[in-house]
């Protein structure tokens, strides 16, 4: 089995990260493939950074795949949604510190100015 992995960050110690826990996942004879975004942001701490990170993943998918879905694709959105709502019914509070508070500056390159703005922390 063949599985392309595009984690959405321009770090490579991101990318690392990632290729090291799906390569630990990843069943015996299974053949990895990991291509970083070639633009973007270098984490994802934000819902605006989220999209950045999606738009790079798929313009990588879009370079890579070249039409052909050869295997399944997990849906994000569907993913995502199932993951939060179990976390919402918590009724969380706004976090004023630890780690879920607001994040740093997320370092970032080849984005056009007025997102790169919208990135720099307040």
């Amino acid at each position: 089995m063949r599985l392309l992995v595009i984690p959405p960050s321009i770090s490579d110690a991101v990318t690392g990260l990632i290729r090291a826990e799906a390569e630990r996942a990843a069943a015996p004879g299974t053949a990895l493939t990991v291509l970083s975004a070639p633009f973007g942001v270098a984490c994802i701490e934000t819902r605006f950074a989220a999209m950045v990170g999606a738009y790079a993943t798929a313009q990588v998918a879009a370079e890579n795949l070249a039409g052909q879905l050869p295997g399944p694709v997990v849906d994000g959105v569907s993913a995502a949604v199932k993951h939060a709502e179990p976390l919402l019914q918590r009724k969380p509070g706004r976090a004023v510190r630890g780690s879920f508070a607001l994040p740093p500056d997320v370092p970032n390159r080849g984005l056009p100015e007025a997102l790169a703005r919208r990135l720099a922390r307040p």
